[in-house]
């Protein structure tokens, strides 16, 4: 009997997360009229109208209801760029019991999690502003202020956050050290901009860093293809579709197993003026256009988490055939029980039973003839097959 691992979840050939930068609370109220217009919030507003999250439910979580997000947001008092521009609202997650609210219900909702992007996201020094891990002149210094704002998190979620990301993926020396001695499970160091088809497609791939092997999660996406100028936008897609370039990108994804990780901003204009990229705003049109492409495809929809926790269980886990009814799982991993799906050498449906005695019961291959698929919760020791 053979029995096979599956990259990833039901055999998908790549997991998708739409992974959204700086929902925090903050609002940039740019022309200081004390009202809300779409582009200013960063999460300041919640879930009330014309709020970044109302706009991205709307224009895309209710239409594609299998998204999965993970938001990346700053705990603490947020210190984004320099405030040039209009009236700035800023303050912790935990500033007040509806903000704290808020964070907590999506980090708790299935298809949401909240992922760490600092305590401040950066600092003003001599007038100019400088990313939060560039500020730090040591590990030590760094770690203080990750337990100060995993802090703010346990008394918000419950939780300390389990994964994060550098504020605009800048690091420096001692960065990587502060997070792994931190006991984050995952972390974004850096992003890919390009898109570009490309021969090899190791960078992408996921790796782990530190002494407590740290998942290093990759940014696969941008999907800021489009000219904001509605001219040049129609030369563009009279003379160069970048839908079609941008799925070409997708089919080799999807062909050498990538994460597919779409990167954005829950914010569109900063307070000093500049209008940043990607955002959920200016990108709308391409992100349906992404997700109605990928509803034909073979993928998984899972958090930055639920990615970094099969990765894990992917491996450190050795399978091997004991006989034509039974098989021996070997577990290394951190995490306990992480979810796994095993390729099952039989042309009928099998129940799986774990050494705990827990059943599973496997599935007919879709693409596989005569194979089963099972998914399983790991455990050292035999496993039953009947």
């Amino acid at each position: 009997m053979k029995i096979i691992k599956t990259n990833w979840f039901n055999d998908a050939d790549s997991p998708v997360v739409l992974m959204v930068d700086d929902l925090d609370n903050l609002w940039f109220d740019l022309n200081k009229n004390g009202y809300l217009d779409i582009g200013e919030d960063w999460g300041y507003w919640r879930d009330l109208p014309n709020s970044s999250f109302t706009f991205l439910k709307k224009n895309l979580l209710n239409k594609f209801p299998e998204i999965k997000v993970t938001f990346f947001s700053v705990v603490g008092n947020p210190v984004i760029c320099e405030y040039k521009c209009g009236k700035v609202y800023r303050g912790s997650i935990n500033q007040h019991y509806k903000v704290a609210e808020f964070f907590n219900r999506i980090h708790h909702s299935p298809n949401f999690e909240i992922a760490y992007h600092g305590l401040t996201h950066g600092v003003m020094k001599n007038d100019k502003y400088i990313p939060e891990w560039l500020s730090y002149n040591s590990t030590e210094e760094a770690l203080k202020r990750i337990n100060e704002g995993q802090k703010i998190c346990k008394k918000v979620f419950g939780e300390q956050l389990k994964g994060g990301k550098y504020p605009c993926c800048a690091s420096n020396i001692y960065s990587d050290e502060s997070v792994d001695k931190a006991g984050f499970l995952w972390w974004c160091r850096s992003w890919t901009k390009d898109n570009k088809l490309r021969e090899d497609y190791a960078t992408l791939e996921m790796k782990t860093f530190g002494k407590s092997d740290v998942v290093d999660f990759p940014s696969t996406v941008n999907p800021s293809v489009l000219t904001r100028n509605p001219i040049k936008r129609m030369a563009q897609f009279i003379f160069k579709n970048p839908y079609h370039r941008l799925e070409r990108y997708f089919e080799e994804l999807l062909q050498n197993k990538i994460v597919i990780s779409i990167q954005e901003h829950a914010g569109v204009i900063k307070a000093n003026g500049i209008r940043q990229t990607p955002n959920i705003i200016d990108d709308m049109p391409v992100l349906q256009h992404i997700y109605s492409f990928l509803r034909e495809k073979n993928v998984w929809y899972a958090t930055c988490s639920e990615i970094a926790n099969y990765y894990i269980a992917f491996t450190t886990t050795n399978v091997e055939a004991v006989d034509n009814s039974s098989f021996e799982l070997k577990y290394t991993g951190k995490i306990e029980k992480p979810w796994l799906t095993l390729l099952i050498d039989r042309a009928y449906p099998a129940e799986v039973i774990s050494p705990s005695g827990r059943r599973y019961k496997s599935v007919k291959s879709l693409r596989k003839d005569k194979q089963n698929l099972v998914n399983i919760e790991v455990e050292n020791g035999y496993y039953q097959i009947k």
